[in-house]
């Protein structure tokens, strides 16, 4: 069934990450449908447009939500790799666009795409080799006019040679780890001609409270004036005294009440065994 958003002031169209529970997130979605609200989180959807219209007549707009090789690949016809999986409901959603008569296409997917450079990623992303092939090339998704990318937090373009696809991380609206303290947050606004051209423009989003990381022993913090400011801040403290001091983070707060982590980092400790092994587990990589 095809579906049209003409009765409704905004349409909605979201899709399932890999941080979310594609089974929570989709219940209901019959229901949310007569909102505005369309949900995709089951590859049986993959083929299952929300139709929009413009001036220039119809665009198909399909949502790809993350797709588990291991969970998908059967359904599919497809490989154990994110790639393999990507290419196959990529060849579905296009070919039902074509019995459609859809000539202007654009997909949502949530996945690690990368093109012809590394693509910036943040400490916020979930890695996500373990149990599978990390990415894909953005060749996965050739084809439709534009391709709206999420999973990476930076907003940033994917590079898809010889093809007219336009491929893209919006990235997110607000920072999720410190990592991304000095990003520019941003959405992009999107437009599709008549003849599936596109051409991308960023908005600035508001940032309520910026994010800040401070260093240096707990007492001179607390008394040091200079540091005033990172009181209106989301803050990351980095105490460096020679032994954890007590009731570090209720003090924090009674001066900069938006504190959210804490690290110790002592100048001058003795590196014990318990502390080579942490390091040890937080520098090593699992694959």
């Amino acid at each position: 069934m095809v579906r049209s958003s003409t009765t409704h002031l905004l349409t909605v169209i979201l899709t399932s990450g890999n941080h979310d529970s594609a089974i929570r997130l989709g219940f209901g979605a019959e229901l949310t449908e007569t909102a505005g609200i369309h949900l995709r989180t089951s590859v049986t959807a993959v083929a299952d447009p929300v139709v929009l219209h413009d001036v220039h007549g119809p665009v198909g707009v399909y949502g790809l939500p993350y797709l588990v090789p291991d969970a998908v690949r059967d359904y599919l016809g497809a490989d154990r790799s994110h790639e393999s999986v990507l290419r196959a409901a990529t060849s579905r959603l296009l070919a039902d666009s074509r019995e459609r008569g859809l000539e202007r296409v654009v997909v949502m997917a949530h996945a690690f795409v990368t093109g012809s450079e590394s693509a910036a990623v943040s400490e916020s992303e979930r890695d996500l080799r373990v149990g599978g092939i990390a990415d894909s090339p953005a060749s996965a998704l050739d084809g439709p006019a534009y391709v709206a990318l999420g999973h990476l937090h930076r907003p940033q373009d994917v590079r898809l040679t010889g093809s007219s696809t336009v491929v893209r991380y919006s990235g997110s609206p607000l920072a999720f780890s410190f990592s991304e303290k000095d990003d520019v947050k941003s959405v992009s606004l999107v437009d599709i001609d008549a003849a599936g051209r596109v051409s991308i423009s960023e908005e600035t989003t508001p940032v309520p409270r910026r994010l800040r990381e401070v260093r240096g022993r707990l007492e001179d913090l607390l008394d040091d004036p200079a540091l005033e400011h990172l009181a209106t801040s989301w803050l990351k403290v980095t105490l460096t005294d020679p032994s954890r001091p007590l009731a570090a983070m209720e003090r924090l707060q009674r001066r900069f009440p938006h504190t959210l982590v804490i690290d110790f980092d002592p100048d001058d400790a003795r590196v014990s065994t318990s502390d080579d092994l942490s390091r040890l587990a937080s520098t090593s990589d699992p694959v």
